[in-house]
């Protein structure tokens, strides 16, 4: 046995070593709170037959920080493209126990000879920190940005190129650059390297400013209520913090928030709603927020900005939560008593954020049953369901909670979940005639007692009479 699994390990390997890279060329944007990369590949396959998938591969480092990967065909075209199935396997041949391997499947098997052109796209991409962690309320911010000058690939590459794109031009530090590399503007450019081996890594280290906060989510919720009526109403809760540098001095105060004059505090934050979203409200732990601005609409979606009560210094927390509703039947596909409906499961937040950890519960109409999740296969959750009710009279509301950590808010990849469930209209008439009878129940239990009351009193009125 050991022999026959060797020998079809070295065929894996020897498979996969027909397909290589032709070029790569990687553009990584820290300018935000939270990189992300953008890794087009010309692949081909040198082999005598058809490959149907190729691997990626990334360092466990690495691997933690990312929020999102996402495959597709480079195409000229401005319609979204499907992402390509992938699951993470440990079959990647000469891959170490150190790293982590995903198995992407082309669209259709690529030929001997062809060439495919494909995007990898990771939110997530290295380690971005800001240095020194404590600066002057008067004082720059500045950020170190770790990371390779290869792109971390199991197939040899003919051509690779990387490009950091900067929130400035101010670069007092780089360590780890092999030539030729150069700086233009706000853009380092890393390469052209020919020649570049499998699995080569090279560290690199990058100091630049960037006076911007970093908003960051430790905990967020998105709950979905669905009426049975026709009604949607959504609540989003953040426990954000500014992961910038922290202001020396005071802590955070009310009295002297507002006359910090650091770039990085955060006044505001903008979210992006639906357009038909309405009844929008805003809210604190202290109560309603009036600092809330719709604008209108702008590329399909309606822009809020919400202006923060206090100010967010770099290192101080904040909690507050948006509610509004939408119209169930815009967002709904029913068949009889089946239905499928379709969420928007990332958070609304058109500020970068980065959710540490992002739960989702949807509380389905009473009396639904059957319900599942449509799963996406290159993004797994936690799925927890459990029936709800408010009181003995209630049927049960089924309830679906999701949980899923590491998530940017303005990531492309997978907008919307689809949940399924079996719901017959006539339900929704149950519990109120359930809650009426009841009701109706309890007044003529009433009326008789009433009644007997009555009746003794006239009795006991009568015998007093005739004993007088």
């Amino acid at each position: 046995m050991k022999y026959i699994a060797l020998l079809f390990a070295l065929w894996v390997a020897s498979v996969q070593a027909t397909l290589i890279n032709l070029r790569v060329k990687r553009v990584i944007d820290v300018s935000s709170s939270h990189p992300v990369a953008k890794s087009t590949i010309t692949m081909q396959n040198t082999g005598e037959q058809p490959e149907s998938f190729f691997y990626l591969a990334f360092k466990d480092a690495d691997a933690e920080k990312l929020s999102d990967l996402w495959v597709t065909e480079k195409k000229r075209s401005v319609e979204r493209l499907e992402a390509f199935n992938l699951e993470r396997t440990s079959e990647v041949p000469g891959l170490d126990s150190c790293c982590r391997g995903y198995k992407v499947s082309f669209p259709t098997p690529l030929a001997p000879g062809a060439e495919i052109e494909v995007e990898v796209r990771t939110d997530g991409n290295g380690a971005l920190a800001p240095v020194p962690a404590e600066i002057d309320d008067d004082s720059p911010q500045y950020m170190k940005y770790e990371e390779s000058s290869y792109f971390f690939s199991p197939y040899e590459t003919q051509s690779m190129r990387t490009v950091l794109v900067l929130k400035s031009k101010e670069v007092t530090d780089k360590t780890g650059l092999i030539e030729p590399f150069r700086i233009s503007k706000r853009r380092l450019e890393m390469g052209p390297y020919t020649d570049v081996s499998p699995f080569s890594h090279n560290p690199v280290s990058l100091r630049f400013k960037n006076d911007r906060g970093l908003l960051v989510a430790r905990a967020a919720e998105k709950h979905f209520y669905l009426s049975n009526r026709g009604s949607l109403s959504i609540r989003e809760e953040y426990h954000v913090t500014n992961a910038a540098a922290k202001l020396e001095g005071e802590s955070f105060q009310e009295s002297n928030a507002s006359s910090y004059k650091s770039p990085t505090v955060l006044r505001d934050v903008s979210v992006s709603l639906p357009v038909d979203a309405s009844n929008i409200k805003y809210m604190d732990v202290l109560g309603n927020v009036t600092s809330l601005t719709i604008r209108d609409v702008s590329r399909g979606q309606r822009p809020v900005q919400l202006g923060l009560r206090h100010p967010i210094a770099g290192g101080e927390e904040s909690h507050f939560w948006i509610t509004y509703d939408l119209p169930m039947n815009n967002y709904l596909k029913s068949n009889g008593y089946e239905h499928d409906i379709e969420l928007p499961f990332f958070p609304s937040m058109k500020t970068d954020l980065l959710s540490e950890k992002l739960k989702v519960r949807v509380l389905l109409p009473i009396g639904s049953y059957g319900q599942s999740v449509v799963d996406h296969p290159s993004l797994k959750f936690d799925m927890d369901e459990l029936i709800e009710r408010k009181s003995f009279t209630e049927i049960g509301r089924p309830s679906i909670s999701l949980g899923i950590e590491t998530i940017r808010s303005q990531t492309k990849h997978f907008p919307r979940i689809q949940v399924r469930y079996k719901y017959y209209k006539s339900m929704a008439w149950v519990v109120p005639l359930v809650v009426g009878g009841v009701f109706l129940l309890l007044c003529i239990g009433l009326l008789v007692c009433v009644r007997k009351v009555l009746f003794a009193q006239k009795e006991a009125a009568k015998e007093k009479l005739k004993s007088s």
